[in-house]
């Protein structure tokens, strides 16, 4: 409508998926904060996965290159295997390679913050971030502080409110110099989650066709 116009990138971008077009899932598989897509023609998935600025096919990388005889239409995403949560980043050193950092596991959906502050005369005070306020059951704080000084007496935590934590010298030490902190605490919205529950038979879940049956059902 009005003065919109449209390019035609896709094989500028890696992205030439041509088929009938039947179905498409945008999704980010690689949690590298960029979307990749799937999609079905009729035959076979395919899959692409966003670089920088174009798109590379992974479908045979990913084990997806492989079709029952059926015509493949809608496309879907779902996570249904609890996989270890892990980013990607493009390895500066070897550009062939890629460097996968994975998320830290523990029997609680936890966020942090971290940073550095300052003690001013044996005591210092750090201001929590609003966003992780918003986020977190306050209740639950833990924080560790490290003296960033050789003549520090030690520190320790002292006081854990609303907005802020204290930290002061041990032995009623006077220092005044840099220390960083950690501060972590449960997720508001993820209270009680099960550590131990029951296993899941996903592979029960899911139909089970073969050669057979499937060119039985073809139209």
């Amino acid at each position: 409508p009005g003065t919109w116009r449209w390019t035609e990138v896709a094989v500028a971008v890696g992205a030439d998926a041509r088929g009938f077009g039947m179905g498409l899932a945008i999704a980010d598989i690689d949690n590298d904060q960029d979307l990749d897509f799937a999609m079905s023609d009729g035959g076979p998935l395919r899959l692409f996965r966003k670089n920088a600025s174009s798109f590379s096919e992974i479908t045979s990388n990913a084990g997806l290159s492989w079709t029952v005889g059926l015509d493949g239409w809608g496309t879907v995403f779902a996570d249904f295997c609890t996989c270890l949560f892990a980013t990607t980043a493009t390895n500066p050193r070897d550009p062939a390679t890629e460097i996968v950092y994975y998320g830290l596991n523990g029997p609680e959906s936890s966020a942090y913050v971290r940073g550095s502050g300052e003690l001013i005369l044996g005591e210092g005070v750090v201001m929590l971030p609003e966003h992780f306020r918003d986020v977190v059951d306050i209740q639950t704080l833990t924080v560790t502080v490290t003296p960033l000084s050789a003549e520090s007496l030690g520190l320790a935590v002292v006081g854990k409110g609303e907005d802020r934590f204290v930290v002061r010298e041990l032995a009623n030490g006077l220092g005044s110099y840099g220390f960083d902190y950690t501060v972590m605490a449960t997720r508001n919205d993820a209270q009680g989650l099960p550590v131990i529950r029951p296993v899941q038979d996903y592979q029960a879940m899911v139909p089970q066709i073969d050669a057979e049956t499937a060119r039985e059902v073809e139209p």
